[in-house]
């Protein structure tokens, strides 16, 4: 059994144990600076015209892939009742 106190204990057995006060403490790690900041933001503008009519594509046929797993949950749930 474990017990901390500031007074010491007589208590057959006891141990008393001097603690530095920092036993509980990790040095930080100074941040690295930033050496190379981004040249563009990913996003819409990073896309050519071509790859973009392929992304909407992409984008279509996923959400047709969702709305037909929906529907077949849907009716699984349905088939359950």
């Amino acid at each position: 059994m474990w017990q901390f106190s500031d007074n010491p204990n007589d208590a057959p057995g006891a141990e008393v144990m001097e603690l530095d006060g920092k036993i509980n403490t990790i040095e930080s790690v100074a941040p690295q600076p930033v050496t190379k900041s981004p040249t563009a933001i990913p996003g819409v503008a990073t896309v050519s015209p071509g790859q973009a009519a392929e992304l909407i594509n992409t984008v279509n046929n996923l959400q047709e892939t969702i709305y037909q797993r929906k529907a077949d949950m849907d009716a699984l749930s349905g088939m359950q009742r």
